[in-house]
């Protein structure tokens, strides 16, 4: 994981206290927006760096048209996700309904789940294990969203007003982007490609800290660290093959 990016880490776990402790108001709905495309500049600027083709872009323009309809499907009808309304902390919304940044918060990390995963490439359950990792990160990301009023769903549960419903459209979701996206992209994985994922987790575990969500925290705390962990090993491993001395 470059430096620039475990920084960047750092300062949103402190942020991450604010967030947790400060209340919120409609009026701050744009700093989401801005927080949502700073995210997910790494993970692009990486696959940018990796080398882009025409299928590639298509295969980003099409998962972020499918996130944005399944996500205006759910509104409407409840599947996959169950029936859930957003809140006015979310910016501009398309058609009234889904938020023009949702494509940026979640095909980043439909890259970054088979990135870490990629060693597992060959197991015949591999894109389904792609989409049991998401659901992991929704674990994380859906009671510190509800918490915060940035969308409520007409059913909980147990787990902190979360439908147990969505975390099954999470892997249905999640498995079939994952699907498109390694069939799609060819190229060698590289560290960059999880460092949204990385992001994420980093400084949703400190919301949810803060915000007495510990159960998430600590599913945020276990990615993030195994992302950092993933990402630096790469990196050594790469640096290991390319050195003249090997």
């Amino acid at each position: 994981m470059s430096l620039s990016v475990k920084i960047t880490a750092v300062i949103l776990l402190i942020v991450g206290f604010f967030v947790g402790k400060v209340p919120l108001t409609p009026q701050m709905s744009w700093v989401s927006s801005i927080a949502i495309l700073g995210f997910a500049a790494p993970t692009l600027i990486a696959v940018f760096r990796a080398g882009l083709d025409k299928r590639i872009v298509f295969t980003l323009l099409g998962l972020s048209i499918f996130a944005l309809g399944i996500e205006a499907t759910s509104i409407l009808t409840g599947f996959p996700y169950s029936r859930f309304v957003y809140g006015d902390m979310i910016g501009g919304r398309v058609a009234g309904l889904v938020p023009w940044t949702v494509p940026f918060a979640w095909v980043p990390l439909v890259i970054g789940a088979p990135a870490r995963l990629a060693s597992l490439r060959k197991h015949p359950l591999f894109f389904l294990m792609c989409g049991f990792y998401l659901m992991a990160i929704d674990l994380l990301l859906d009671p510190a969203a509800v918490k915060l009023g940035f969308w409520k769903y007409e059913f909980g549960s147990f787990y902190y007003d979360v439908p147990l419903q969505n975390f099954g459209g999470w892997v249905m979701t999640g498995t079939l982007a994952s699907v498109v996206w390694t069939h799609a992209f060819r190229k060698p994985v590289a560290g960059g490609f999880i460092a949204t994922l990385f992001l994420t987790c980093a400084f949703w575990a400190s919301v949810c800290l803060f915000k007495g969500l510990y159960v998430p925290a600590v599913i945020g705390a276990v990615l993030a660290l195994d992302a950092l962990r993933w990402a630096d090993g790469l990196t050594k491993q790469n640096g290991a093959v390319s050195s003249p001395n090997h």
